[in-house]
This record gives structure tokens, C-alpha cells and sequence, in this order.
């Protein structure tokens, strides 16, 4: 290691150059090794047992067993606790303030330092429900076929009848309840992914208590926000969801319009 200096070395002024030259002995001052973490100073110890009580111990022997730090997993944990709760609660500290249960969790650390492995152990329990709403899904969508059949049969009914009466210049018979088509029904969901906010408007409506909407790549759910043609259109969307603040979806394009549609497929698999 060689240095221009002075400041670096112990015990001469001047160029250090020129003592190296002459063969003096130079004893060299501790390298600042900050340039190598990039500044970036330490996290605060976490308070596990003072915050979490007894899922302190939940938290640690997950934290240890996918080599992550116990922050990722626990802030993991408050963001799905969260969701859970979703619209079932409200906090209100004094009357006029209400707030929602959404937390906006991003967990921030070097590349392979643990942040996904510490939050698939989390998503876990929402996974295996999603599982089980999939397979109930499949009978949900069969009984909405025979519902839908039945009232295209009626309407059809209902048509003859008000053609005849159309012809025999009497009143025609009102629409029956039953040839009514019934509502498309969406599979509740817990999570979401990659979403617009056409198709995550759809997917709440199935699901009003609320969803988790997790990305592994912050950076892909911000470069989202533009998605339409080098628009802002997503950006309202979550600056309402932030606040848990009503939004209205109009669909303005064919693209939005399909993209909001339900893929059939998807859900019986």
C-alpha cells in the first residue's frame, strides 16, 4: 500500500514518497475499510422479547434456520399480521382519526443478505389457505355454470313471452329474478403479486376484508407505476391504497379492459 499523505504515516511530514525513496521505516495507520461497506452504518438491535413477546422465540429459530437476520422475519411477520386483519379493524387513537391495518414493509439490505428466504417462512400459512380456497373453487365455479345455464334457459323463456305479448299488444311480463345472469365469482385471494390496478380492484371486491400485495423486487412494483404506455396510471391507485382510501377503476382502453378480465384458467388450476 503506497499513499501521498502525509496524514497516513506515523512520524514524518512531507511526502511519504520521499521516505519510501530513502528506505525509512514507515508504519502505516489502520485502513478506513468504511469505503468498502459503502457507509452504510449498522441496523439497531431489534428488541425481540420487548417487541414480540412470546413469538420472539418463533421469530429467532426461523431467523436461524433460513440464515436470515431476525429484523427480515419479524418485519416480515407485522406486514402479514397486517393483511390478516385487514378491514376487520380499525385504530382509532382519538375520535376524527381512523386508521387502517395496512403497514408498508420493505425490507432493505446487500444482495444474499436473507431478505427472501426470510419471508417465504412467513407467507407459509397464506400459501397453503390459497391451496385449499383453489380447490374449493372448483366447486364454486360449477355450481355458477349450472346458475348461469339456468338463467340463459329463462331469459330465453322470457324472451318468447315478451314477443308474444309484443304481438298480442299486451303488457309484456317483467324479467324474471331467475334469468338474471349471476355475477362471475372470483376466487378469494390472500396475496397478490404482479398486479394492475384494474385486476387488483377485481380481485378485492372477491376479497373486501383485504390482500397482501408482495413483490420480491421493490424495484418491479415501482417501474409498475408506468406500466401504460409511460403513464403514471398505477401511481394514484396505490397512493389511495396507501390510506386504505376508496378508488374508483374506469376502464378506459381494450388493454385495461382485458387486463382486468379474470383468467378462467388460472383458477381451476
Amino acid at each position: 500500500m503506497t499513499t501521498t499523505s502525509p496524514a497516513r504515516v506515523e512520524g514524518f511530514t512531507g511526502d511519504s514518497r520521499v521516505h519510501i525513496a530513502r528506505g525509512d521505516s514507515i508504519v502505516w495507520a489502520e485502513p478506513d475499510m468504511s469505503i468498502v461497506r459503502g457507509g452504510v452504518r449498522p441496523a439497531p438491535v431489534l428488541p425481540l422479547t420487548d417487541t414480540f413477546g412470546e413469538l420472539s422465540t418463533w421469530i429467532a429459530e426461523t431467523a436461524e434456520s433460513c440464515s436470515a437476520p431476525a429484523d427480515y422475519v419479524a418485519a416480515s411477520l407485522l406486514a402479514v399480521a397486517a393483511s390478516a386483519i385487514g378491514n376487520s379493524r380499525r385504530a382509532s387513537p382519538w375520535p376524527g382519526w381512523i386508521e387502517p391495518s395496512i403497514l408498508w414493509v420493505a425490507l432493505v439490505g446487500a444482495s444474499s443478505s436473507g431478505k427472501s428466504p426470510a419471508v417465504d417462512p412467513v407467507l407459509a400459512p397464506l400459501r397453503a389457505v390459497e391451496q385449499e380456497r383453489a380447490e374449493e373453487y372448483a366447486d364454486t365455479l360449477r355450481r355458477y355454470e349450472t346458475a348461469r345455464q339456468e338463467a340463459d334457459e329463462a331469459r330465453a323463456i322470457w324472451k318468447l313471452d315478451v314477443k308474444k305479448a309484443v304481438e298480442m299488444k299486451s303488457p309484456a311480463p317483467e324479467m324474471p329474478s331467475g334469468a338474471v345472469e349471476p355475477v362471475f365469482p372470483e376466487m378469494p385471494r390472500l396475496i397478490l403479486s404482479d398486479v394492475t390496478p384494474e385486476a387488483a380492484a377485481s380481485r378485492l371486491r372477491a376479497s373486501p376484508r383485504g390482500v397482501l400485495c408482495y413483490r420480491d423486487e421493490l424495484a418491479g412494483w415501482l417501474s409498475s407505476f408506468g406500466r401504460y404506455s409511460g403513464s403514471q396510471s398505477g401511481r394514484p391507485f396505490w397512493l389511495e391504497a396507501y390510506g386504505g382510501r376508496g378508488y374508483v377503476v374506469d376502464l378506459t382502453s381494450l388493454r385495461e379492459w382485458l387486463d382486468g378480465l379474470p383468467a378462467y384458467e388460472s383458477k381451476v388450476a
